[in-house]
């Protein structure tokens, strides 16, 4: 932004830059913190979560910064979400103990030695959404490993993700079968950025499509201790009984 810009946010409502928020002295555009309402926003949602049983799990992408995931961790964060095995390995090496990768990998053998150097520092879990993908990552793994497995379950998106329980009772069979740890599922309620309205539909959507997968595989045998939701504007919504995270 520059100075004496007036910006609305998505509701059409001005957003407030007092002129303090910018001093004269940084040459515009540049980007600035306000690193106490930076600091509240963290301690707030964690708190909040916190008050529902719900550990939080924050997404790097949305700041990309060591300094601020550091903070988020020594808010409570019970560990760290990343897009990439990339952005993974920038936060491992800041010293981050757990990760979670966000993402329906498909690993070739290049990407399983990053992996396995990863776990050599950290918790690691990674995504699945096929019995293809599982398999495949078995094979490049070339044997037992310590990372965490989570099977994506698309609840509304319709981006990536098993579509429904027997999907994902498809893949947990794939992970059984060739030796991966499956530990939890997630999901990501990206319908919820198409507008105010569409939040709390979104939040009911993501939530029940975790829980019902869930259940199913505990019910299939699989051990799930990970019920992960995952999405800014859900939040706080589809933190519910039965979701053990958000992210």
């Amino acid at each position: 932004m520059t100075k004496g810009e007036t910006l609305r946010n998505t509701s059409g409502s001005i957003i407030d830059f007092p002129e303090f928020a910018i001093p004269s002295s940084v040459e515009t555009p540049s980007v600035c913190v306000d690193q106490g309402r930076m600091q509240r926003n963290i301690d707030g949602m964690i708190e909040r979560l916190s008050a529902k049983g719900v550990t939080c799990r924050p997404h790097v992408k949305s700041h990309k910064s060591i300094e601020i995931g550091h903070r988020q961790l020594t808010a409570g964060a019970n560990g760290l979400t990343t897009a990439t095995i990339g952005e993974a390995e920038v936060f491992v090496s800041s010293g981050v103990k757990d990760i979670f990768i966000a993402y329906p990998l498909w690993v070739s053998d290049q990407k399983a030695r990053r992996l396995r150097a990863l776990l050599e520092n950290a918790r690691v879990a990674i995504g699945l959404s096929s019995v293809a993908a599982a398999e495949n990552l078995s094979r490049a793994l070339g044997g037992s490993s310590t990372l965490d497995v989570l099977i994506e379950v698309d609840s509304g998106e319709r981006r990536s993700g098993v579509l429904d329980a027997g999907e994902a009772l498809e893949v947990g069979r794939a992970c059984e079968r060739v030796g991966l740890n499956l530990t939890g599922v997630f999901a990501h309620a990206g319908h919820s950025y198409a507008g105010a309205s569409a939040v709390a539909g979104a939040a009911r959507d993501e939530a029940s499509a975790l829980v019902t997968t869930a259940d199913a595989l505990r019910n299939a045998g699989h051990r799930i201790d990970r019920v992960s939701a995952g999405s800014t504007p859900t939040a706080l919504l589809s933190a519910v009984e039965g979701v053990t995270e958000e992210r």
